[in-house]
């Protein structure tokens, strides 16, 4: 207690002290000849407080007394230090006032990140007809991701997305067919990625629009993955599973060693990929990629996947894509008839549908606009000739919330026409 008293007693006589001070300090800097009342009065003293003029000697100002040419160039010297010194102190609180924001916003940030969760609802109503058939039709599909950040090293991403279930009383199982989750820790000089979830999942259209028969939800497959950079070159190791049946039991593995580089302007790739089943059959396949940004905002890469050279060219596959910005992307793909010979996997169209061995693709998609927008697809397969439109323009009401209208055609050898007209609602929080 006695040292808390001597403490504030201590506090108290030096504020005093100080005040008592800046009183005799004010009392010397007095001016006889401007007192106070005069019409130049606060001017003076502001002055003054500046340190731009403390009057002469004798404590007068003698505010009638002609300058001369020293005068002038000392006052006016004295003037622009004490502007400068009152810039460069408020331009002082205010760099410490925007190092205090950013950084509360930093570590606001971070605990936002350490646990976050987002949700979208797509809600659509179309009407749709094929031939023989023509109804109203109503879907929605929800998907929340939910992460949760536990270190600088270490997160965790868990999915839960209806998919189709919402499509005519679609069935899904919730454990093996809606949910997912992805890992990641940093390991080392890489990072460990874990993921389980059921991989691709397969849409069957209802018969009202058969454009959309067959449309996969690219969903996380069971998987493990090591990537680093090591001296300018990524590197990734993954092994991932893929099972047979609706039992989740494991039919296929695939262990996979991705290799990208720079080399004179181009990214090179190779990924030789080894495949094995439970009954001892195995495939092997060779991707060899170049990717490439020939001028600002286009770029272009090209991908050969390399199954078996004898009976060429059906063990092969090739892929091209060419895109602007965000603003056009056309896509061409040829697969070899006997490329997936052993082992299916799936290889997509611009509509996410898997294109069949012995196909050929060609699709496009071109997007413009923010607030407006307008998207348009197309893809043409062979054989079969099936060419699939799709045509929105559509308006972001808000960040959160936007609305568009949708037209799409679906035609091939075996469906003369097929159309639907729908209206989407999409809300995100």
């Amino acid at each position: 207690m006695r040292v808390r008293s001597y403490v504030l007693f201590s506090l108290a006589l030096l504020n005093l002290t100080f005040v008592i001070c800046h009183w005799s300090f004010a009392q010397d800097q007095y001016l006889r000849d401007v007192p106070e009342g005069h019409y130049a009065y606060d001017a003076v003293n502001d002055l003054v407080r500046r340190g731009v003029t403390n009057g002469f000697p004798d404590g007068t100002y003698r505010g009638k007394k002609e300058m001369n040419r020293f005068e002038i160039a000392a006052f006016i010297s004295k003037l622009a230090r004490s502007l400068n010194r009152q810039r460069a102190t408020g331009e002082k609180m205010v760099a410490e006032l925007r190092t205090e924001v950013a950084t509360l916003a930093y570590v606001q940030a971070e605990r936002s990140r350490e646990t976050g969760v987002a949700v979208e609802l797509l809600y659509r109503g179309r009407e749709a007809e094929a031939p023989g058939k023509r109804g109203a039709l109503a879907d929605y599909r929800l998907r929340t991701v939910v992460t949760k950040r536990f270190s600088e090293l270490a997160d965790l991403r868990l999915t839960l997305d209806t998919m189709d279930s919402g499509y005519g009383g679609g069935d899904r199982d919730l454990v093996r067919d809606l949910l997912d989750f992805t890992g990641t820790v940093k390991l080392g000089p890489g990072t460990l990625q874990i993921a389980s979830g059921p991989g691709d999942v397969t849409h069957t259209d209802s018969g009202y629009f058969p454009g959309e028969n067959g449309v996969k939800y690219r969903r996380p497959r069971r998987s493990l993955a090591y990537a680093l950079r090591w001296h300018g070159t990524d590197l990734a190791l993954t092994e991932q599973v893929r099972s047979t049946d609706q039992s989740g039991v494991i039919g296929v593995r695939e262990l996979s060693l991705k290799i990208s580089r720079p080399i004179s302007g181009w990214q090179a790739g190779v990924n030789p990929r080894l495949f094995s089943a439970n009954d001892g059959r195995q495939d092997n396949r060779l991707d060899l990629s170049l990717a490439a940004e020939p001028w600002p905002g286009l770029t272009g890469d090209v991908l050969l996947g390399v199954a078996k050279m004898a009976d060429y060219p059906h063990g092969l596959y090739l892929r091209g894509e060419l895109s602007y910005g965000d603003l056009v992307r056309l896509v061409a793909q040829r697969l070899g008839s006997q490329y997936r010979e052993t082992f299916s996997y799936s290889i997509f169209d611009v509509f996410d549908r898997n294109l069949s061995d012995g196909a050929t693709s060609i699709g496009i998609i071109v997007s413009a606009g923010n607030d407006w927008f307008f998207r348009a697809k197309g893809d043409l397969t062979a054989p079969g000739d099936a060419l699939t439109t799709e045509w929105r323009i559509g308006r972001k009401l808000t960040p959160q919330y936007s609305l568009q209208l949708s037209y799409q055609t679906y035609k091939s050898a075996s469906v003369t026409l097929s159309q639907a007209l729908g209206l989407e609602a999409r809300i995100c929080f």
